[in-house]
């Protein structure tokens, strides 16, 4: 007789899978709009090559020859006008400025490690951005070795994606990538946070792809009020407007500050190309250019800057116009005291209404009479498209009046005649006085 022992079959438990996103960011400077984009991104099968440096990953991979692995290109799409903040996408999977799983609906033949370069493919946009002269997208052409570990699943009984480990490499040349002992490792194991030797902040099992856009704004006819990237008005006041003298020149001067991080695309012109206009808003002024001094000053390298100051001088129902400027450039108008005036400004930016009331805190305050009346920093923000008119200052000036005391020459007629009747009447009584002396019988 034997026993027998019942031994209870051990329940299969599923692999953790790894999982590895994309994420792409579009830097540009700020009152920049997000343009309508998509982005593609490929993944090429490699071979490993031999091991350069001992104990580390082999640092040469050719394109594979034979394809085992089919991988898809994956897209990300921005909508235009798409929210950014601090220039930094991190969105629900798929969404604009991530892309989830990549390896997601991937078939794996065997299990084993599986190479591919992954890179985003240049000017995807280039019928749109690209065509655009006033737009600039300058694309990311970072590599990224993506190593994946398959193994094999016995509850799902299929190969499956168990650790993917990824280095940032050089950009291939000539199909091969290498990458030195001291790059960035990110290692996406399930479970584990990504890390990175070189930097803090890094998303778990994420590639980051940055590209840096620039928008210019300029009108798309000549420049008037309506679509100039940057506008500065003149303006004097209903209230006692028929004493104040229109031809009055007033000093302004405007300083100007490139977005400096994505210099030089965002550098300042040499030639401003700044315009003074009348009250049509259009018709340049004669002699405009003796009323207007620009001077320009851009570094290079480390620490690069570009600035401007321009000084100029307008009357009642001029405006400055600036026809070109990148989106991001820092301005700031300052009028200069005057004597006879009291002032104010209306500030807009992007063409966000009310606009902001200097000195405020609504439209109709004045500042002190003879003084200087700055806009503070303000950034030229676009709308979404490269046509101009929606940033700018309008200065307004009230006139100083003070009426004249003592006598009044308005009424120098009136009185002239009072005077004259009463010199006659005293001329009619003095006559008749003396007439009746003269008729007196002497003694």
């Amino acid at each position: 007789m034997s026993l027998g022992v019942a031994i209870p079959a051990m329940a299969a438990t599923p692999l953790p899978q790894a999982q590895v996103g994309l994420t792409k960011e579009i830097y540009m400077p700020p009152g920049t709009t997000t343009p309508a984009s998509t982005f593609t991104f490929t993944f090429t099968q490699m071979n490993e090559g031999p091991i350069i440096y001992p104990g580390e990953w082999p640092s040469y991979f050719t394109v594979a020859t034979t394809i085992t692995v089919d991988m898809p290109d994956r897209t990300i799409t921005f909508p235009a006008g798409a929210p950014n903040v601090d220039q930094w996408w991190s969105g629900a999977p798929d969404s604009a400025g991530r892309h989830g799983n990549i390896l997601d609906g991937v078939t794996w033949p065997h299990a084993g490690v599986f190479n591919f370069l992954v890179r985003e493919t240049a000017n995807t946009n280039s019928t749109t951005i690209g065509a655009n002269p006033n737009e600039t997208m300058n694309y990311d052409d970072s590599a990224f070795i993506m190593r994946v570990q398959v193994s094999n699943c016995p509850y799902l009984n299929i190969p499956v994606p168990t650790t993917v480990v990824i280095h940032p490499g050089v950009p291939p040349t000539e199909g091969s990538i290498y990458w030195d002992t001291e790059a960035k490792l990110y290692d996406v194991t399930p479970g584990t946070p990504g890390t990175d030797d070189e930097t803090s902040v890094v998303y778990p099992s994420d590639m980051r792809f940055v590209n840096e856009f620039i928008r210019t704004i300029t009108p798309p006819n000549g420049p008037t009020v309506d679509n100039a990237a940057l506008v500065v008005s003149k303006t004097i006041d209903a209230q006692d407007f028929d004493q104040a003298n229109l031809t009055t020149l007033f000093d302004f001067t405007l300083n100007l500050t490139a977005y400096a991080p994505l210099l030089p695309d965002t550098a300042l012109p040499n030639t401003l190309g700044a315009v003074i206009v009348g009250p049509d808003g259009a018709t340049p002024v004669a002699n405009f250019a003796d009323r207007i001094n620009y001077t320009v000053a851009t570094t290079t390298g480390t620490g690069a800057t570009s600035t401007a100051t321009v000084t100029f001088q307008l009357r009642h129902g001029e405006s400055l116009l600036i026809p070109t400027l990148a989106a991001g450039t820092t301005w700031a108008a300052t009028e200069a005291a005057h004597a006879d005036f009291m002032p104010r400004a209306e500030v807009t930016v992007g063409g966000v209404t009310p606009p902001v009331f200097i000195p405020g805190p609504a439209a109709g305050t004045f500042q002190s009479v003879n003084t200087a009346l700055p806009t503070g920093d303000r950034i030229l923000t676009d709308v979404g498209t490269t046509a101009g008119g929606a940033n700018g200052a309008d200065f307004v000036n009230r006139y100083a009046f003070s009426a004249i005391t003592g006598l009044v020459i308005g009424s120098m007629p009136v009185l002239v005649a009072l005077i004259a009747a009463t010199l006659v009447l005293a001329m009619m009584v003095a006559s008749r006085s003396r007439s009746r002396i003269e008729q007196m019988p002497a003694f």
